[in-house]
């Protein structure tokens, strides 16, 4: 079991650090009103339907490279399921590149 987690973190590192970086530029936290309205129906009842549109929106915003807005999705999930693997993931992700590793 330790090797695998071992692996698994070394594939996440490697992972991470291709991710391209930002420039300095603070991206705008806002977000569309189909993602807030997203947020408020999993925070009322987290559904797996909620939660999977709320995962791919903030994966979205990863590749866009829009790290505060998919870090307030992500935050939000995790605010309700604290141990959603990919959310934690998709976190910690935003973090390194929104230069907050302490907080990862």
């Amino acid at each position: 079991m330790g090797s695998v987690i071992y692996q698994i973190s070394i594939l996440v590192v490697i992972f991470v650090c291709c991710l391209p970086r930002t420039s300095g530029q603070k991206a705008s936290p806002d977000l569309p009103p189909s993602i807030v309205q997203a947020i408020s129906s999993y925070n009322a009842k987290p559904t797996p339907a909620n939660l999977e549109t709320l995962k791919t929106a903030g994966f979205t915003f990863i590749r866009a490279n829009q790290f505060e807005e998919a870090d307030t999705i992500f935050s939000a999930v995790l605010a309700k399921s604290p141990r959603e693997a990919l959310s934690l993931y998709g976190k910690a992700i935003c973090l390194f590149n929104l230069k907050r590793s302490a907080e990862a």
